[in-house]
């Protein structure tokens, strides 16, 4: 899933560039595949909106200890009063009309999915949005390891 949302994006009008991790192989998880795919797209289109042209955005997914992480970073910052506003609905940086996005991920990723959605932004260390998502029940409790 991840390669194939690069994919819809590599080459672009941007040209920003890509790197992936994808260190979760095997993992099973109980979710709407069509929830998931579009919650990690408008993070990757979010990501891609605040990236200058040349700089590089980085996918992730990841296992932890009973989760799933996805995660999507950029190097630009967020400032304070626009962090602070983030999830709720209608907020948007980008005009009139729009700002359902985080909002949406937000909801469909803690009520609908069970997960959950969180962002860090610093100068230092840029930007990057995650979507943990539990394990099934049978994937859990398989190893008791965390990756």
């Amino acid at each position: 899933m991840i390669d194939e949302i690069v994919d819809l994006y590599r080459g672009g009008d941007k040209h920003v560039l890509f790197k992936t991790e994808l260190a979760a192989s095997g993992a099973m998880l109980e979710v709407d595949p069509l929830r998931v795919r579009q919650m990690v797209h408008n993070l990757v289109k979010n990501a891609l909106e605040a990236t200058p042209h040349g700089e590089e955005v980085r996918l992730a997914c990841t296992r932890g200890w009973s989760s799933i992480i996805f995660s999507v970073h950029n190097p630009g910052c967020i400032p304070r009063s626009v962090q602070l506003q983030i999830f709720q609905r209608s907020f948007s940086t980008k005009g009139k009309g729009r700002g359902i996005g985080t909002y949406s991920m937000k909801l469909f990723g803690e009520r609908y999915l069970q997960g959950r959605v969180w962002f860090f932004s610093s100068e230092e260390k840029g930007t990057t949005f995650y979507l943990s998502l539990p394990l099934s029940p049978e994937d859990s409790s398989a190893d008791g390891q965390a990756y």
